[in-house]
């Protein structure tokens, strides 16, 4: 009764044992970068390849529900809060998780279009933003994006 307990124990362990290291073969999805270059010498022919996966952009409009105001980090970014995100463009399909609670933007002036800054965005003033590839978010609600996902912000004419 002993041997069968020890020899049922054994196995169990080694069949944890091998579960646990086993290797997973799923590979994740990378970009790809490469570069070629060819140079001679005596001032003959160089030659440069290079090659790279194209980053996606996403684009929306919204409307701002509160004035933006100036974040008092060390980039000194401007913090715009938006509701009603309507899709454009929208390959990455990210609109359902800023349609609930709307999104917060943090952008910084360059990122602004030219004609814009704090005093031309107000309450309800309908802006399209532009984002590149899959954005980083939060998990807040409202989800906020930072400016290195944000292309760029245009107040949009009435």
């Amino acid at each position: 009764m002993k041997k069968l307990i020890i020899w049922t124990m054994i196995a169990g362990s080694a069949g944890i044992l091998l579960a646990g290291c086993s290797k997973n073969n799923t590979k994740p999805n990378t970009t790809v970068s490469t570069t070629e270059l060819s140079k001679e010498s005596s001032g003959k022919k160089m030659t440069e390849t290079t090659s790279e996966t194209p980053q996606t952009r996403s684009e929306f409009t919204a409307v701002l529900s509160d004035d933006a105001t100036e974040n008092k980090d060390t980039q000194k970014t401007i913090r715009l809060a938006l509701d009603e995100v309507a899709a454009v463009k929208d390959p990455e399909t990210i609109l359902p998780m800023m349609q609930n609670d709307g999104v917060i933007l943090n952008v910084t002036k360059e990122q602004l279009s030219k004609d814009s800054d704090l005093t031309t965005l107000k309450k309800g003033t309908k802006i399209t933003f532009i984002l590149t590839g899959l954005p980083v978010m939060t998990m807040s609600i409202p989800p906020q994006i930072p400016g290195n996902s944000v292309e760029q912000v245009i107040v949009d004419a009435f």
